[in-house]
């Protein structure tokens, strides 16, 4: 006996295999864009109150964030005056402090925080893990006052560069927003300010996975399992 594949049906599995080809494509997140946005507000705020002063053997821990000199898979470029920072950073990011204590982050009077070079206070680089993502993330800068310029990274949870903002550097603060695709998961921070910069009042929303999207593999799944109930359905009819 033969059987004929009846057009409305084959039309139902080619709708079936296109809606799971749009599903995958659909996978793809946006590409995130970080604006420079002085007036973002933040839930949590790190203040540094009544920290030790001096520099930090490891990291620090405060509310919502872990602070540390680079993530694993950067590099830190010691320059003959300034901390830079090369590389890419390891997935999913992970804090790494300088071994030498004279090198690493640290806290100054009057409760800032501040990266290190060589004994130089506030002229290292400062990065930042958050507990959460978040969509907001400032801070305030001070000692700013010998001109030169502060570039600040953002990165997603697996590592990926979100942007990367070069601003002159001043007092007051500076506030930043994620504006599409992945969130802002770490920080870091590095300046060309001759006597270096301190930073104050680190601010930001937590926003943890509520905005995640469908992993590819599950859109996989989803859109063969629909493929494959058409199929059964056919078979059944048949």
């Amino acid at each position: 006996m033969t059987h004929r594949i009846q057009p409305f049906r084959g039309r139902a599995l080619l709708g079936t295999v296109a809606l799971a080809v749009a599903l995958l494509g659909l996978s793809s997140r946006a590409d995130a864009t970080v604006i420079s946005l002085n007036t973002i507000v933040g839930t949590t705020t790190n203040t540094f109150d009544g920290l030790p002063l001096g520099n930090t053997a490891g990291l620090i821990d405060q509310t919502g964030a872990t602070y540390g000199e680079h993530f694993a898979g950067q590099i830190v470029v010691e320059g003959p005056v300034f901390d830079t920072l090369a590389g890419t950073p390891a997935d999913p990011l992970t804090l790494v402090a300088n071994p030498e204590l004279a090198n690493n982050i640290g806290i100054a009077v009057s409760d800032k925080i501040y990266g290190d070079f060589s004994n130089a206070i506030g002229e290292g680089a400062l990065s930042i893990l958050l507990a959460q993502d978040a969509t907001v993330f400032g801070f305030n800068i001070t000692g700013a006052n010998d001109g030169g310029t502060f570039t600040t990274q953002f990165f997603s949870r697996d590592g990926g560069l979100l942007g990367m903002l070069t601003q002159v550097t001043a007092n007051g603060f500076f506030g930043f927003q994620a504006t599409g695709g992945d969130l802002i998961a770490g920080i870091s921070i590095t300046n060309t300010d001759p006597s270096g910069i301190l930073y104050d009042d680190v601010t930001f929303d937590s926003v943890g996975a509520s905005t995640a999207v469908p992993e590819p593999m599950s859109l996989v799944l989803l859109g063969t399992g629909l493929v494959g109930t058409v199929v059964r359905r056919h078979r059944r009819r048949s």
